[in-house]
């Protein structure tokens, strides 16, 4: 498989009950720019919005903090995530399955470095699961 790249279109699409003709996920890329990097396999981290953001607006958040890892932000269906008592009843988590196994495939990622951050109403996704205790995190928030 070729490097992952800025220009990169990534397109994963599901269907479900609000949306049978299927939704196309939004995807932002950044790949760091960092000549020690160019050669190597960088580790990645998943970006998910809290519920009336998008993926872009992580970008713009994430990099100048995570400067040698490769940034991907999805946004959900409704600019939500399928979690408590959201609209969205996307099948988010397959989403998220097949978007790791799409990264894993590219010559300039380091599949053992995938990681899950995100904020508020998508904090359920960051969470381990009791099988996997590797890379995750999250912050909620409230006032």
């Amino acid at each position: 498989m070729p490097k992952l790249r800025n220009t990169t279109q990534i397109s994963i699409t599901k269907t479900w009950f609000q949306q049978p003709s299927g939704y196309e996920y939004p995807m932002h890329i950044r790949v760091p720019n960092v000549p020690s990097l160019l050669n190597k396999k960088m580790p990645v981290a998943i970006l998910l919005h809290g519920a009336g953001t998008n993926g872009l607006t992580m970008i713009n958040q994430w990099a100048s903090i995570l400067t040698d890892h490769v940034l991907i932000a999805p946004s959900g269906y409704k600019n939500s995530w399928n979690v408590a008592h959201e609209e969205s009843k996307a099948p988010d988590i397959d989403m998220l399955q097949s978007l790791i196994t799409l990264l894993k495939s590219y010559d300039n990622i380091d599949g053992t470095k995938i990681r899950i951050l995100g904020y508020s109403n998508c904090l359920l996704y960051t969470s381990p699961s009791p099988r996997d205790q590797r890379g995750s995190g999250g912050a909620a928030g409230g006032w």
